[in-house]
């Protein structure tokens, strides 16, 4: 075992750390790096799994046994054939011990048949349990890993891992697996990459960044490609050694003079080497104890909290940035019940976490380690509504269709801003915790709600200690004690009135912010707030129209038709033409099939030579064991050959098909990722597993049905011209064993059928605890989340264990054939031969090119369950590609060269597609003029961010149009449309990448960007200084989702990037909101600067920020309620 670790090194920064600080810092990302043997893929079996293994064991080589004594009865049959021929045994003597023989091959038929089916049910049977135990196991182990660990490697190394990883042990632990070759870790790195890129789809969409983010995905697939070629050529040699051993093995037989043995066509080996390397990372994690482990006892358990917290001389350091001293000595003492604020520079808005179920079960949550955890269920609904009520949820909550029920989408996409936060505000306060950290709690909220809101929160925070971390410091001006940070250190420290009469720093915050401007500017949204946007109470009448009705069912329709498209019943040779389209293997691959015939008419002029004797068993004998040496020769040159065509063909295949699938999905609109079934979780997935069950239709596995359908019509053609008799009796006996493998396919092909959504959830749910797992953490839901995950386990295991049962019987059923074959084959030849119909030559010729391929046949079905894995995988996969979405990127459409930035909208309604029920905007008419900066305000929830949705044309309008410069952007090239337009959302989304190329992603195509021009929009976004002063400058890795910095650095970067392609639109959705008084004021003024000359649309709940607005549109029942400027509307009153 090795360790693998980031080397804490900061040479270059200045920091200086002791062997004792070097050591906590690498202890947290530590993993100690194993190589696994076969053996510890089962060190999660239990007794009975041990007990069953056995039998399974035991019936195997009954199995095995029978198949040698098969080889034995194969020689005395010959030997009997050999004596007749040349008369030392009478005609009568011949057909009784052939009788004898053909019941000693129905004999090994029935224990062949009971073996299999017990050796491959037992197999299959602890297969599914000890593979459930990794999969739990490996999960509860993520869930216990340290932040760390998260931030070192990333979560979408997660999927991979609980999805390829532990599908091929599961192979290598249960049945024989095709062989498959792929590169696990350079493969989790991209999955890291498609992960981000498709759970911040919009804003890939809205820079059309989806080809360099496809680019880099592609990138990491070509390492996994390099060393999957390095291990097909190693795979192409052996296959080839093993091929062309068979007839130079023979050829020594002959040439010592023993009867001939028909070797196996290939070893399983491979997929037991395939599962300990895909063990390995899971075990390590498994086997990973974090510096901060959550399952450990240890450690002091107070009875009693009463909220005293102290830091002592406190250092700290991210251990992923080494380089940057976030923490310098600091020392604070925080009195129990008392409420400290902190403030200062450093930009770390956070936005909600919420999880993909319903609005009930997300505040619960909050119970989750409570003494309330197992309250009555009435009980509990009473404390959940309660708590939504100290945090103004309530109302909203009750006017959605399904109230408490509703389902807030994955990471809440189906709430608005503020809602989410309101509700992670109820999951907060439900459980009265004695501690309460408030980390820009009311940062999403508009004026009215956060008002309500916040004074709900100071009477939460009467009677526990309460720690504030706010921008906003009107929102903290009551705090028992205000502490003020600059730089890792405490720079101030007393109340609002101590501070503002000392005139330092904080002062200085204050008197940037302008707290008495924005206190005294409010605009009061309807009581009924929520209902601007989600109340259905008659919605029929709502709707303008019946153009307006009619389009909402077209709509309806459309998203029905989506469904029916995704769940495409595709036949298994649909699918194979579809897939070999993306990859046509080379003809050499039916060679070897085709040699077979050849090898047939030598092994049966090797036993006629066998009937021989003196000088001419000799001479014969060593002619036929040379041409065998010769057989043996080309063979392997034929396989080699086309198995490494194949495995590179394989490969190329698997890169192909990933780059075209993740190309697809950043296709696809908006409406595409709200559907249930395209979350995060399963659409990555996608690209990991179904890509890796898809190549059972490719590869070795295609080379081997090629190869039997070319032995298959070879033979059949020369044991025909041969002698037609023998031929068609064998013949008969091979639709059988097609038979009985194909319906072995399509039992399989059901049981992956009914758990393939079963395993996509519980991806899903992986996914989402991994994501958020600083979330996760805070609420100590880890076994509350494990506990979900082993449940959605249960059906795919109950459909395993029948699986195991069923599907077993026609495997067991065509290696029984197999013998019965043997047995007609060879009594019917024999009454030929009686008869002087067929010499031994022809008996033998026939028996070889279809007895023993037939056999062959009958094992390729071994395959069947990887077959009927890549059926379910390549519907999946054929209808992703073959999905053309309603606004669609690669659609050519009418083009503006030149935009001025007109935006108009003219009675505009809609619908989000996932919620027809719910109308959103109802009738909106607005103007902006070029170079106009407009804002929108009113209450969360009423359709602000959905304006500028429609503005990237992330949906189509139900009814009404949007129009820029008067062309209707539903016409227009949508890439084009999107050009024009640069958009800085609520939450800045990085991808893990350096700075630099974060910022390239803001870019248009064939634009010329040097380094002026990024260090120019990162000075007006206020980011400069802080990204030279980094040791790497604007090549620093910002991490999975920006997580190596803090909310306002990642959203300057934002800035930054909408700035770079200089947009005549500028679309700001809270640009600001997580940014801290000094970095706000700056930046406003860049964004300010930077809206001369282009069209301005800001949205904005801090109303001081929009107060020098040319017009302000304010949103009411989803229509433009009051508009005019800052000045007009305080006069309105309204």
């Amino acid at each position: 075992m090795t360790e693998r670790t980031t080397t804490i090194s900061n040479e270059s920064s200045g920091i200086k750390l002791d062997p004792t600080e070097k050591r906590i810092l690498e202890d947290q990302i530590r993993v100690i790096k194993r190589k696994e043997s076969y053996i510890t893929l089962y060190r999660f079996s239990t007794k009975l799994d041990w007990i069953i293994m056995l039998f399974g064991i035991v019936f195997s080589t009954v199995a095995g046994t029978a198949m040698a004594l098969r080889s034995i009865l194969y020689g005395k049959m010959t030997d009997y054939y050999i004596r007749f021929q040349t008369y030392t045994i009478s005609t009568n003597e011949f057909s009784e011990e052939i009788n004898h023989l053909l019941l000693a091959f129905i004999s090994l038929a029935i224990i062949t048949f009971v073996a299999t089916y017990i050796s491959i049910t037992a197999w299959v049977y602890t297969g599914e349990r000890i593979a459930r135990q990794i999969r739990e196991r490996y999960f509860r182990a993520i869930l216990r890993q340290n932040m760390a660990y998260f931030d070192e490697y990333g979560s979408g190394d997660v999927i991979t891992r609980i999805t390829s990883d532990i599908h091929l042990i599961q192979d290598g632990i249960s049945e024989k697996a095709s062989i498959i070759i792929l590169i696990l870790y350079f493969y989790s790195r991209a999955g890291t990459i498609a992960k981000e890129a498709i759970s911040t789809i919009r804003v890939a969409v809205a820079f059309g960044a989806q080809k360099k983010l496809s680019n880099l995905y592609d990138a990491y697939l070509g390492n996994s490609k390099i060393e999957g070629f390095k291990k097909t050529l190693l795979v192409g040699f052996s296959l080839g050694i093993m091929f062309a051993g068979v007839p130079a093995f023979n050829a020594l037989v002959v040439w010592v003079g023993s009867t001939m043995i028909i070797n196996n066509e290939i070893s399983p080996g491979q997929a037991l080497s395939l599962a300990t390397g895909a063990s390995s990372k899971i075990f390590e994690t498994i086997d990973r104890v974090p510096s901060i482990d959550i399952a450990s006892d240890t450690g002091d358990k107070p009875e009693n909290v009463m909220g005293h917290i102290q830091f002592k001389n406190i250092n700290f350091i991210y251990p992923t940035r080494p380089d940057v001293k976030i923490l310098n000595d600091i020392s604070l003492d925080i009195e129990p019940d008392s409420n400290v604020a902190l403030v200062g520079s450093s930009g770390s808005g956070k936005k909600p976490v919420l999880f993909k179920t319903t609005i009930a079960e997300n505040v619960s949550y909050g119970l989750v380690g409570s003494v309330y955890e197992n309250l009555p269920d009435n009980e509990k609904r009473e404390k959940i509504e309660n708590a939504c009520k100290i945090a103004n949820a309530h109302d909203f909550i009750m006017d959605l269709p399904d109230k408490y029920e509703t389902m807030v989408g994955e990471r809440g996409i189906l709430l608005s801003g503020g809602q989410k936060q309101r509700i992670a505000i109820a999951r907060a306060v439900i459980k009265d915790p004695k501690i309460l950290l408030l980390d820009e709690a009311t940062s999403a909220l508009d004026s009215q709600s956060e008002s309500i809101v916040q004074n709900a929160l100071d009477k939460a925070s009467k009677g526990r200690t309460t720690i504030v971390i706010a921008h906003r410091l009107s929102t903290i001006r009551n705090a028992a004690k205000i502490i003020v940070m600059n730089k890792g250190v405490i720079v101030e420290s007393g109340t609002h009135r101590e501070l503002i009469d000392k005139k330092g720093f904080y002062f200085k915050l204050v008197e940037t912010q302008d707290v008495k401007a924005e206190e005294n500017f409010n605009i009061t949204p309807p009581k009924d707030e929520a209902a601007a946007s989600f109340t259905i109470k008659g919605y029929d009448n709502q709707i303008a129209g019946d153009s307006s009705r009619s389009l909402l069912v077209k709509q309806k329709a459309d998203v029905e038709m989506g469904l029916k498209h995704n769940d495409h019943n595709y036949t298994a040779w649909e699918l194979t033409k579809k897939v070999a389209i993306f990859n046509r293997p080379e003809c050499l691959m039916l060679s070897i099939g085709a040699i077979f015939s050849i090898f047939a008419i030598i092994f049966a002029n090797v036993i006629q030579a066998f009937s021989k004797t003196g000088d001419t068993l000799r001479n014969e004998a060593t002619f036929w064991a040379f041409m065998l040496f010769i057989f043996s020769g080309v063979t392997f040159f034929v396989s080699f050959l086309q198995n490494v065509a194949l495995g590179f063909s394989s490969e190329k295949l698997s890169e192909r098909i990933r780059s075209m699938s993740f190309a697809s999905i950043l296709r696809q609109d908006i409406p595409f990722f709200d559907e249930e079934d395209h979350s995060v979780g399963i659409l990555t997935s996608h690209l990991s597993l179904d890509v890796t069950q898809i190549s059972s239709l490719t590869g070795v596995s295609l080379g081997n049905l090629l190869q039997i359908t070319a032995m298959i019509f070879s033979s059949g053609i020369v044991s025909l011209i041969v002698g037609w008799k023998l031929t068609l009796v064998c013949l008969c006996a091979i639709p059988l064993m097609i038979g009985s493998g194909s319906l072995r396919i399509k039992m399989l092909n059901s049981f992956h059928q009914k758990t393939k959504k079963a395993y996509e959830h519980s991806a899903q749910i992986a996914c989402e605890g991994a994501a958020n797992i600083r979330t996760v953490a805070a609420l100590t839901r880890e076994n509350h989340l494990w506990e979900i995950y082993h449940h959605l386990l249960d059906e795919p295991t109950r459909q395993a264990f029948k699986n195991a049962y069923l599907a077993s019987i026609p495997f067991a059923f065509a290696n029984c054939l197999a013998f019965l074959l043997n047995a007609l084959a060879f009594w019917y030849g024999s009454k030929l031969f009686i008869d002087n119909e067929y010499d031994i030559k022809k008996v033998y010729t026939i028996y070889v090119a279809i007895v023993v391929g037939s056999s062959v046949t009958g094992r390729f079905f071994a395959y069947a369950p990887d077959i009927a894995k890549a059926k379910a995988a390549s519907a999946s996969i054929v209808s992703l590609l073959e999905r053309v979405p309603k606004i669609d990127i690669w659609q050519n459409g009418e083009t503006i060269k030149t935009v001025k930035g007109h935006l108009k909208f003219s009675n505009v309604h809609f619908y989000y597609p996932t919620r027809l029920d719910v109308p959103v905007l109802q009738g909106l008419n607005l103007k902006i003029k070029p170079g106009q900066y407009a804002a929108l305000v009113g209450s969360s929830g009423c359709g602000k961010s959905t304006i500028i949705s429609l503005i990237e044309r992330f949906y189509e309008v139900t009814d009404g149009t949007i129009t820029i410069d008067e062309m209707n952007i539903a016409k227009m090239d949508v890439n084009n449309l999107r050009e024009h337009i640069a958009l800085v959302s609520q939450e800045p989304s990085l991808y893990d990448m350096t700075i630099k190329e974060n910022l390239l992603l803001g870019c248009l195509p064939g634009q010329d960007i040097t380094q002026n021009d990024l260090e120019n929009v990162c000075r007006e976004a206020n980011i400069h200084e802080f990204i030279i002063e980094l040791p790497n400058g604007y090549d620093t890795r910002v991490g999975a989702k920006g997580v190596q910095l803090s909310g306002g650095q990642k959203q300057r970067i934002a800035i930054a990037r909408a700035l770079i392609r200089n947009p005549k639109i500028l679309l700001l959705d809270e640009a600001t909101s997580a940014l801290d008084s000094e970095s706000e004021k700056v930046v406003q003024k860049a964004l300010d600067s930077a809206a001369h000359g282009r069209t301005t649309l800001a949205i904005a709940h801090r109303l001081s920020t929009i107060q020098h607005a040319d017009i302000i549109f304010v949103l009411k029942d989803g229509k433009i309620h009051e508009q005019g400027t800052h000045q007009e509307l305080l006069r309105l009153r309204g």
